[in-house]
This record gives C-alpha cells, structure tokens and sequence, in this order.
C-alpha cells in the first residue's frame, strides 16, 4: 500500500477521517511551541496556494488562512486582542482599500525610512 510523508498540521477532522475511509495515519497533539511554529507554516503554505488559486478558489484559500489566524490569536490573545492589534495598526499606517503599489522610494539622508529599509535587505533591495 503506499505511503506518504506528510509532517503538516491538519484540521482536526483529517485523521479521523483518513481512519472512516479504511486508511490509517500516524501523528501526534503538538505542544504550545510546536503547534504556533506550525500554525506559522501552514498560513504560509496556504499563502503560497493562495497566490495560484483560481477565482472559484480563493474565498477556501482565504478560508483556510482565517481559520489559521483565529487559531494563532487564540494563543496570543485572542480575536479581541486581533481586533484591537489591527484597528491600531490600520489607524498608525491605514489598510490596503486605497490599493497604492509603491514601485521606489527615494529617501533623504535624514529620513525616517532609512533605517528601516536598509535594515531588511532581504524585503527591500537598495538600488543605489
């Protein structure tokens, strides 16, 4: 019979409906600093599959993502503590509903940004 390597958290109804269609799987409960890293994992990887999703897709990829996010809130605070964290943060920088793309930044020898953009030169490539 074949096998397959998973080493992914699942929702919680996978294994047991891998054992109610006659198959078997093997895995275990994670601890609070497993499951967050795995939380963090998997909203990745439904990013990724976010990003190939077709139209009739998206709003179950976005599913999945919310149901991750609320999971991880819940151990960090909660969706309260979510809600408050994004109001703060919508009210510090604003949201994305005006949807302006940045393409470059061209920033003074004083400014406020430059530290921070030169700080993460993974995210942000320094042109000149």
């Amino acid at each position: 019979m074949p096998k397959f390597e998973l080493k992914r958290l699942v929702r919680d109804k996978i294994a047991e409906q891998i054992k109610a269609s006659g198959d078997e799987s093997v895995g275990r409960i994670l601890e609070d600093t497993d499951f967050i890293r795995e939380l963090k994992r998997k909203i990745l990887e439904e990013a990724r599959e976010l990003d190939t999703a077709a139209a009739a897709e998206v709003l179950s990829e976005l599913a999945d993502i919310e149901e991750l996010v609320l999971t991880l809130a819940d151990l960090h605070g909660g969706e309260t503590a979510l809600t408050q964290a994004r109001a703060a943060k919508n009210a510090k920088a604003g949201g994305f509903t005006r949807r302006y793309f940045i393409e470059t930044a061209t920033l003074r020898p004083d400014s406020p940004w430059l530290k921070y953009y030169l700080d993460r030169p993974g995210k942000f490539r320094h042109l000149d």
